[in-house]
């Protein structure tokens, strides 16, 4: 009998420490975020990236240029940046297009496991 109550206690403190677990990975996404901005200056625009991260966590991001296609309607990468939190890029701006910057923030635990990925894109921006 002794050994059934210790083995239901065990399992009992299994499920809770897994659900407390996941519980935590939810809250910390909630934490993570990304920025992106576009500007334009002397012809060339460009594209810059902020990365909030929770504590303890590590982070990669990329930031991106992207052109509008005036065919497709689609929006066309022209020029990539990376970095841990903060990133920034630029390339020749051409008339007669809309640009705007789009980032990606990767958020990795202690472990290095991905438990985060968020994303955001800045206001399009018209040359």
């Amino acid at each position: 009998m002794k050994k059934r109550m210790i083995a239901l206690f065990l399992m009992v403190v299994l499920v809770l420490s897994a659900s407390m677990a996941s519980a935590a990975v939810l809250r910390a996404a909630k934490r993570n975020r990304v920025t992106a901005t576009i500007s334009l200056n002397s012809g060339k625009v460009e594209a810059t990236c902020k990365g909030t991260v929770q504590s303890g966590c590590t982070s990669s991001v990329k930031v991106y240029v992207q052109r509008m296609d005036t065919t497709t309607g689609e929006w066309k990468t022209m020029s990539t940046g990376t970095g841990t939190k903060d990133a920034t890029v630029s390339t020749t701006a051409t008339s007669g297009y809309s640009y705007r910057a789009y980032a990606t923030l990767k958020v990795y635990d202690g472990n290095d496991t991905l438990i985060d990925s968020v994303s955001g894109s800045s206001a399009p921006l018209n040359y």
